[in-house]
């Protein structure tokens, strides 16, 4: 169950990064003025929808495992860090996540009319997106950084909004934000190698292996930022789990060492997509490396070291 747990998180994780930074991608695809990329904004903003969904379909079943594995899973140490939230920041999650799909569900099904009026379509996309990145993740990065304490007791509201701005809350969010780019990155380059690959005319599959190209620039860029915020991120967690990463634990050291491995073979097959490699299995390729990478840091995360997830 514990391994199970892992591989949720980490899919929970690319769904709610999705939802929340997809809806800024699609803001950038509106005003592109192309119709291809307009209809790309259309197209990743059900998504977006969908990954909200998924990840809360997630979120719910991570819950129940925390609930029905107890002190096996943390599940205890959880549930005594989320408790320490003050509660009505909490139920306000609730009206939050509505008021995502609030501002979502009208350009989704209205994307058409919208586009007549783009600054409005531009604002519900903009609401939508800042809902999530301002209220769950700090929120949920503070609950994880709670687990890692032995007092338990309630935060009141001005603690926990000095919480939410301390370097070791502002280094996982960074990083949690940034992998969600390279997320919404990926999947906007996968939709786009594919359409390079079915295009009829040479100019249109020119187009296509052009914003693939793109893609693969942000990604890069992305991938490259994460190295300096995850030294930042490791430099807030404390020694003595700082010193399983470098030599402390021989397990521990081995699995940071494989994941950096890969990130490295990330910004190479990234890199070589830029530079004109845009065929449809090399953006597979990237979304596996990705993938992968999340997977092993969530693990290193939730498997290894649980009372720091």
């Amino acid at each position: 169950m514990t391994i199970m747990k892992s591989i949720l998180l980490a899919l929970h994780l690319v769904s709610v990064n999705l939802a929340a930074i997809g809806t800024l991608f699609c803001i950038g695809l509106i005003w592109r003025g192309a119709p291809d990329l307009q209809q790309t904004g259309k197209w990743l903003a059900r998504w977006s929808c969908a990954g909200l969904l998924i990840g809360m379909l997630l979120g719910g079943l991570i819950m129940g495992m925390y609930s029905f594995g107890g002190a096996a899973l943390n599940g205890t140490r959880f549930y005594n860090a989320l408790l320490q939230i003050p509660h009505d920041r909490l139920w306000w999650g609730v009206a939050e996540l509505a008021f995502y799909f609030l501002c979502m569900l009208p350009a989704v099904f209205f994307w058409a009319a919208l586009m007549r009026r783009r600054w409005l379509l531009t604002v519900l996309l903009f609401l939508a997106a800042t809902n999530l990145l301002y209220h769950f993740t700090p929120l949920f990065v503070v609950v994880g950084y709670l687990q890692g304490g032995t007092d338990f007791t309630p935060l009141t509201k001005p603690e926990l909004r000095s919480l939410t701005v301390s370097p070791p809350v502002l280094a996982r969010v960074v990083h949690h934000l940034l992998a969600g780019v390279a997320i919404v990155a990926t999947v906007l380059l996968l939709r786009t190698a594919s359409q390079a690959q079915s295009s009829r005319t040479p100019a249109s599959k020119k187009a296509f292996e052009t914003l693939v190209r793109r893609y693969g620039i942000w990604i890069f860029l992305v991938t490259l930022l994460e190295i300096p915020s995850g030294i930042w991120f490791l430099l807030q967690l404390p020694n003595a789990v700082q010193n399983q990463f470098i030599g402390g634990n021989v397990f521990v050291t081995s699995w940071f060492a494989a994941a950096l491995l890969l990130v490295m073979l990330l910004l190479y097959k990234s890199f070589a997509v830029l530079t004109g490699e845009t065929a449809r299995r090399d953006a597979w390729q990237i979304a596996a490396l990705l993938l992968t990478v999340i997977l092993m840091m969530t693990g290193l995360l939730a498997f290894i070291l649980p009372r720091y997830t």
